[in-house]
């Protein structure tokens, strides 16, 4: 078992793609179908989370993201390669609101939540999102602060795209970005309708109270 963990390895590392996507396919085979002495499913499920993802998976994952529904397999490709594995527990705060950084997350496996805290510190759940979606391409495009937190509400995989590697997609494909600036506005609506009801349940239930 030493000896072919230490032959995967090996590959994996290797420079051609083909060896190191089937290395990581045979390392998921065996981590999903061999329980050692000892070993709970959890154990399992966590390890195989910790395995990379192929470059072909990736492109997968990208593939389904609107985003980048028009990219073509080398784009894809180049953009796959760029990307960065990120796995959260549940409950980990993945960005938090006000905070700077730059990274596009692509919901692989779970599910989060995204909240704002409002003035008198009071959250408001803006919305869940699953595999597929994405989040923090706001503050990708304008190098602003985090607008919002996201929260994981259960075991979760992403995959990070850095501003860098978004931009030389930008670059192929300016579609994309038009495709990014209607998903926003679609969010900035659904949000700004959620924030008029919660005011508007506020100060129904205040002047309840005052009667």
């Amino acid at each position: 078992d030493e000896r072919a963990h230490e032959i995967l390895t090996e590959m994996i590392r290797s420079k051609q793609d083909f060896i190191r996507e089937g290395a990581r396919q045979i390392s998921k085979v065996l981590a999903g179908s061999i329980v050692l002495p000892g070993q709970s499913s959890a154990v399992v499920e966590q390890n195989r989370r910790n395995l990379m993802l192929s470059t072909l998976e990736r492109m997968l994952s990208l593939r389904y993201v609107s985003f980048f529904q028009s990219l073509g397999l080398d784009q894809l490709r180049a953009l796959a390669r760029g990307c960065e594995e990120f796995a959260a527990t549940e409950g980990q705060a993945i960005i938090k609101q006000g905070e700077i950084s730059y990274g596009l997350y692509i919901i692989v496996e779970g599910t989060v939540r995204v909240e704002r805290a409002s003035e008198n510190d009071q959250k408001v759940v803006l919305g869940r999102l699953g595999p597929s979606e994405v989040f923090g391409e706001i503050s990708l495009l304008d190098e602003g602060v985090r607008t919002a937190s996201v929260i994981a509400e259960s075991p979760v995989l992403l995959l990070s795209i850095q501003r860098d590697a978004l931009l030389l997609a930008l670059e192929d494909d300016p579609q994309i970005a038009m495709t990014m600036l209607r998903t926003m506005a679609q969010r900035l609506r659904q949000n700004n309708e959620l924030l008029q009801r919660k005011l508007s349940d506020q100060s129904d239930n205040f002047a309840d109270h005052l009667s």
